[in-house]
């Protein structure tokens, strides 16, 4: 007899014991009650646990989010100095221009105003 005929005549002898044997079969029944008991107490514990890292995660992301809006205000403000800069540069870069062209290029001309 090989190994897979002796659990299955293993199997036969269980499902015959619970069968016939009210009183194993009212044991199996209370110890899966317990069982599925357990199970439940556990899984719930287990989906507190998860809640928790959810609201965790989730208040995370508000704080990214609230990082990412102030980020983007500071980019506003430096695109806006970065174009005043950009509108002062192209000022003084017409004005050399226009004062080159005339003739009347000086040192003074080549020196940046405060």
């Amino acid at each position: 007899m090989d190994g897979e005929q002796k659990l299955d005549q293993m199997y036969d002898m269980v499902v015959e014991l619970i069968r016939s044997n009210g009183e194993f079969r009212s044991l199996m029944l209370s110890q899966f009650e317990t069982f599925k008991k357990e199970i439940h107490k556990e899984l719930k514990a287990e989906i507190q646990t998860l809640r928790k890292e959810i609201d965790a995660t989730n208040a995370a992301i508000k704080l990214l989010r609230e990082d990412s809006n102030e980020i983007k205000a500071e980019l506003v403000i430096i695109r806006n100095e970065f174009g005043e800069f950009k509108d002062e540069m192209k000022l003084m870069l017409e004005r050399w221009i226009r004062t080159f062209r005339l003739g009347n290029w000086s040192k003074s001309d080549a020196i940046l105003p405060a």
